[in-house]
């Protein structure tokens, strides 16, 4: 008797005492597809009860930090039988397929009698993450033995996305594609920050195919010389298709930071759908190469009568920084 009055009386104080009850979801910024992450659950002020969670599409749900008995799965409906948890945690796994999408959820309290909508996260972008910029994820480049951080894992000047459209190892210096491809890559020898420059592609026994182009880190596509159907651009990924175009520029602006610059390195991939071969795109691969004391001099010439010609005040400014820049070149040169 004396027990059962005071469950009796613990009970009543928890009625009482009991603060609004919420369920607070916390989700990761974005997570790659197909990657297993984490959802934490916070909740406050419920002692019994449910909460349901709704999934997006194509997400599989494959643990929680609960007994299983506490889980019940109806479709893409989670739901969490609760009695005196604070917090849970459950697992799922993202789907292939790219893209923004929303979990939603709701929660019902038994003791105290509540009930609201789970608040907090609801969003989570799916995306392939490129930490490097050169155009493999890096869950591809674990899986290869590549570094995430690095565009050229080797050293060798090819970078790994590159090396491995032609085929061969990116973790190994003395294996690299043959400059000599049909798709020949043409970069100017000298940019400056923030200058907009051409890129030319000369094609090459490539009737009918397409031309993956990776831009690098800090870099701006403005336009190309393909109409618009002939072209798509996700990223920093850009792809041409090929129907009988000998040549195809097309036109970056450089970033600020002269060390991106100085580090950057082009990678690319061609396809030829006709014989059903590929390989890296050839040519330059760089933007910065040692240049000469003389062809510097010829740099800073071609630019002062570029200055005098120009009537625009910004793009005047623009070219005089072009000229301050070659002129500490010059002075570095050997």
């Amino acid at each position: 008797m004396k027990w059962s009055v005071l469950l009796f009386g613990l009970l009543f104080l928890l009625l009482t005492t009991a603060s609004a009850g919420s369920v607070t979801r916390h989700l990761p910024d974005s997570i790659q597809p197909a990657e297993l992450f984490n959802v934490t659950l916070k909740i406050e002020g419920i002692i019994a009860g449910s909460i349901t969670e709704r999934l997006p599409p194509y997400f599989t749900y494959i643990s929680s930090s609960l007994p299983t008995q506490q889980v019940l799965i109806d479709g893409t409906n989670l739901t969490f039988l609760i009695f005196g948890e604070e917090g849970l945690n459950y697992t799922l796994q993202a789907p292939e397929e790219e893209g923004f999408y929303l979990i939603s959820g709701s929660w019902s309290s038994v003791i105290p009698r509540e009930k609201g909508d789970v608040v907090g996260d609801s969003a989570i972008l799916v995306r392939c993450v490129d930490s490097d910029f050169d155009g493999l994820a890096d869950s591809e480049e674990v899986a290869i033995g590549t570094s995430p951080n690095k565009v050229d894992t080797d050293g060798d000047g090819w970078s790994d996305f590159a090396e491995v459209a032609a085929g061969k190892n990116p973790t190994n210096p003395i294996s690299y594609p043959s400059t000599e491809q049909p798709v020949m890559r043409t970069l100017p020898t000298f940019v400056a920050p923030s200058q907009v420059f051409n890129v030319s592609l000369e094609v090459e026994g490539i009737s009918t195919g397409s031309i993956i182009e990776i831009i690098p880190k800090g870099f701006t596509l403005i336009s190309t010389s393909l109409p618009e159907g002939y072209v798509s651009f996700k990223d920093n990924r850009v792809v041409f298709a090929i129907f009988g175009e000998k040549k195809i520029n097309y036109t970056l602006r450089a970033p600020e930071d002269k060390s991106l610059i100085e580090s950057a390195i082009f990678g690319g991939k061609w396809t030829n759908l006709v014989n059903e071969s590929s390989g890296a795109v050839g040519g330059d691969q760089k933007l910065q190469k040692k240049l000469t004391k003389k062809e510097i001099r010829q740099q800073i010439i071609l630019r002062i009568l570029l200055y005098l010609g120009e009537e625009n005040s910004e793009k005047k400014k623009q070219i005089r920084n072009q000229i301050i820049d070659l002129i500490f070149s010059y002075l570095n040169a050997s």
